[in-house]
């Protein structure tokens, strides 16, 4: 979840295909190289993976990917980018009071989730009762779908560069795109609609409303998603079966959290590309240990495009 504003980063645009194809040993140069805003610490580790994924091809490829924040761009002229529960809190169609509260639950949880103090565990209770707020707060606006939509085509949550090309390629190559997100699903899948972005291989596994027989919200689908309990294991349904025999896979986020969405099943290639979008000196080290390739400065989704355009 998401609140706040900070100054702003170099916004570099996002690169055009190459006339050549892309290799492995090409891309590495390019995120290897000072003046792209990238950070790799084992190069020797991402060129076989990249190698692998490429060989490998289109059809035994799937990408994860979270969204607020990752396929969300982190800076919009100086302040943090909306996220999907914060769409709720800016729109003119909810009580004043509700921004307030959503703001005061912000202060108190926020810091616990990237605390360098508290233990994992005691995070992830601090996440369950802050999720659980929030849910409670939202139904008790008594939304319908359809408001939602609205909500949505009122406040502009900005994409990063390079997202629809992400999205297009993806599609083109017949690609599984799986958007894992502990936002809220509902204003997911409407932002990416407003923005074109809903495909037919793009999937959104995230905390959906239920809607009564009257349309109006009465509770959420399944168990919370918040920051640290994304799992690729509890995926199903039609994502499920659009990833079989596709052992390989890309996984984008911004958070060490977000490392959760591969866990439980088996890959035999997992190419991590972490999104570091602010305190670049004080977490730098964390990510690069846990990340293959990190991201840093808000920069576009080249790295992703680049393996896309390698394997057409």
């Amino acid at each position: 979840m998401d609140q706040g504003n900070a100054k702003n980063h170099t916004h570099r645009p996002h690169t055009e295909e190459p006339e050549e194809k892309p290799t492995a040993a090409g891309i590495l140069r390019h995120i290897s190289n000072p003046a792209n805003p990238y950070y790799v610490k084992d190069k020797t580790r991402v060129l076989e993976k990249l190698t692998s994924i490429i060989a490998d091809g289109k059809d035994h490829l799937h990408i994860i990917s979270d969204f607020d924040m990752t396929i969300s761009k982190f800076w919009v002229n100086g302040e943090r980018n909306i996220g999907s529960h914060r769409v709720l809190a800016l729109s003119s169609r909810v009580p004043e009071g509700f921004a307030i509260k959503t703001h005061e639950i912000y202060k108190k949880y926020y810091p616990m989730e990237i605390s360098q103090t508290l233990s994992h565990p005691e995070k992830v209770q601090a996440m369950v009762e802050w999720w659980s707020t929030a849910h409670e707060m939202i139904l008790e606006l008594n939304l319908k779908k359809e408001e939602l939509n609205e909500m949505a085509n009122e406040v502009d949550v900005e994409m990063r560069g390079g997202v629809s090309t992400l999205v297009n390629e993806c599609e083109a190559l017949e690609i599984p795109l799986l958007v894992f997100s502990a936002g809220l699903g509902d204003v997911i899948e409407a932002v990416m609609r407003k923005q074109n972005l809903l495909r037919p291989n793009v999937h959104i596994v995230s905390n959906l409303l239920h809607f009564g027989k009257d349309g109006v919200a009465d509770g959420f689908q399944g168990p919370i998603i918040h920051t640290f309990n994304k799992q690729e294991a509890v995926v199903g349904g039609v994502y499920g079966e659009a990833m079989k025999g596709r052992a390989n896979v890309i996984l984008m986020g911004d958070s060490l959290g977000d490392l959760r969405m591969g866990q439980g099943l088996k890959h035999d290639t997992q190419l991590t590309i972490g999104f570091l979008n602010h305190d670049k000196e004080l977490l730098i080290e964390q990510y690069s240990e846990a990340f293959d390739i990190v991201v840093l400065d808000d920069a576009p989704m080249d790295v992703t495009n680049h393996i896309l355009w390698a394997l057409k």
